[in-house]
Order: C-alpha cells, then sequence, then structure tokens
C-alpha cells in the first residue's frame, strides 16, 4: 500500500515537471557600428639620389649624346642642392641636337591608403625662358613601384638616349626609352599609377635629360618642375 503510494507521488512529481512553464528566450538587439578612414598621403622627392634614397655626397654624373656634332654637356652637375637638377653649363651644336643625360636625377618616395587608386605625375609649372629650345625627358629607372630606390643603367655617353627633337610630347621621350614621358608645360605626364593603396612607401626613380636643339639662345635658364600624388 505504501509502496503503491509512494510510485503514485513519484509518477505525479515527474509530470508537474514536465509541464512546468517554459524557458524565455534570450532578446537580441542589432547595433550598427560605422566609420568613414579618410585617404592620407604622402610625397618626397630626391635630386641625385643614391639606393638609400638620400641626395649623393658630391655633385651628380651627367653624360652625352653629341648625335655626331660637336655640343658640350658637363660631366658633373653645375651644383649639388636639395630638390635641384643642374646641369651646368652646356653648348649647343649649330646643326645637331645637343643630349644630356643626369644620371639618377629624381626618385619620388611616395605612399597612400586610397582605396581607389592614385596616379604619381610631373609637369612643367615654370616655364624656361627659352622653353621651345629644349626638352626635358623624364626616363623611368627600372620599376617605378619599387620597394627601395632603382639606381640608373645608363652609365656612360654610349648609353645615352639619341633624342632628336624638341616636341614637348611624351611620346618624343618614349620614342627613345620605353615608359619615358615628357616634363612639359601642357599637362601634367603620369610616372606611373595604381588601382589601390600602395604596399607601403613606394620608389619611382629616373634619370632625367635634357635636349637642346641646334643652335639653342645663350643664357642661364631654369625651370620648375613639379612631381604630384594624384588621389583618384
Amino acid at each position: 500500500m505504501n509502496q503503491k503510494r509512494i510510485a503514485a507521488l513519484a509518477l505525479m512529481s515527474a509530470l508537474a515537471a514536465s509541464v512546468g512553464p517554459a524557458m524565455a528566450a534570450n532578446p537580441t538587439v542589432n547595433v550598427t557600428i560605422k566609420w568613414n578612414t579618410q585617404s592620407v598621403s604622402s610625397l618626397t622627392v630626391t635630386s641625385n639620389y643614391t639606393n638609400t634614397g638620400a641626395m649623393g655626397a658630391s655633385a651628380g654624373t651627367i653624360y652625352s649624346n653629341l648625335n655626331g656634332g660637336a655640343g658640350i654637356c658637363s660631366a658633373a652637375a653645375g651644383s649639388n642642392v636639395a630638390q635641384t637638377v643642374d646641369f651646368g653649363n652646356v653648348t649647343p651644336d649649330s646643326v645637331k641636337y645637343t643630349d644630356c643625360n643626369f644620371n639618377n636625377g629624381a626618385n619620388a618616395q611616395y605612399a597612400t591608403n586610397d582605396s581607389n587608386g592614385y596616379s604619381l605625375t610631373v609637369q612643367e609649372t615654370t616655364a624656361a625662358t627659352h622653353d621651345a629650345n629644349k626638352l626635358l625627358c623624364y626616363l623611368p629607372n627600372g620599376s617605378q613601384t619599387a620597394a627601395a630606390p632603382v639606381l640608373t643603367t645608363r652609365t656612360s655617353n654610349a648609353l645615352t638616349p639619341s633624342i632628336i627633337a624638341v616636341t614637348q610630347t611624351d611620346a618624343t621621350c618614349s620614342a627613345a626609352v620605353a615608359g619615358a614621358v615628357a616634363i612639359k608645360s601642357a599637362s601634367a605626364s603620369t610616372i606611373t599609377s595604381g588601382a589601390g593603396a600602395t604596399a607601403g612607401t613606394l620608389n619611382a626613380g629616373g634619370d632625367i635629360e635634357l635636349v637642346l636643339q641646334p643652335n639653342a639662345p645663350s643664357g642661364a635658364d631654369q625651370t620648375t618642375a613639379t612631381w604630384t600624388l594624384v588621389l583618384n
């Protein structure tokens, strides 16, 4: 009798437990967290650069291609001043073009996080007095997206490109050296570009070649070339 009563009570307890109130679901709420990362960029340009990216301790080296004429290019730069490419004294020929190549003329170190990409450009922003009688070409030294500065391979007069025109177009320069561009006033020339952010700080280095037309007018002259990192 007692055993039946105990069994009945146990069964009732089990049934009561099984039909007890259900546990409530854990409530959730979503919160949106937003931000807008701004584009940043940096650019430095070093003249007469070395493989470390610093300016050379002595005046830069200049080689020449006289195209069979009697013109003269100085063998060394006229000065060694930061952000200055100084060809010194240059003598034109009366009938032939005179090409003077400043080795390792300028190296740009640049970086950006812009996801839309960038362009590195150069343009003549202050014209020379006798602008129509000269052409300036930027001749790339290897990769223009290099992790470290790349030095020139044009290390003799024999390797100096022959450019026999002063028509200020990229095509005039690139006809002599693949990827070369003109440093011209009409518009900026693109040295290199990318579709997204740079992988750290990159380098774009090159020689600067001055082309004087036959019988170019005498006198001290100069121009200003401006490198720009354009964000897309």
